[in-house]
C-alpha cells in the first residue's frame, strides 16, 4: 500500500472558468503570432533565393525560431495557396 494519498484539489466553477479562459486568451496570442509569422515567412520567402541550400535555416534563424517550425508554416503556406487555387 502506498504511503503518499493521491491529491484531489477542487476548484470551484468560477476557478475553472477562469483557468479555462486564460487558456483561451493564451491560445488566441499563439494563434495570432502564429499568423504573423507565416506573414512574415511568406515575405521573406518571396524575396529569398528559395532553391538555394539552407535557405529554411536562415529564415528561422532571421525570426528566432526552430526549422521544423518554418517547415510547418511554409506547408500551411502551400496549403492555403492550393485551398485558394482550387
Amino acid at each position: 500500500m502506498s504511503r503518499h494519498k493521491p491529491t484531489t484539489t477542487r476548484f470551484s466553477q468560477e476557478q475553472k472558468n477562469r483557468f479555462a479562459g486564460g487558456r483561451r486568451r493564451y491560445h488566441a496570442q499563439m494563434r495570432m503570432l502564429r499568423s504573423l509569422r507565416r506573414v512574415e515567412v511568406a515575405r521573406l520567402m518571396s524575396e529569398s533565393a528559395i532553391h538555394v541550400r539552407g535557405w529554411q535555416s536562415k529564415i528561422a534563424a532571421d525570426l528566432n525560431v526552430h526549422r521544423s517550425t518554418i517547415t510547418r508554416d511554409i506547408a500551411a503556406i502551400r496549403e492555403i495557396a492550393n485551398r485558394e487555387r482550387a
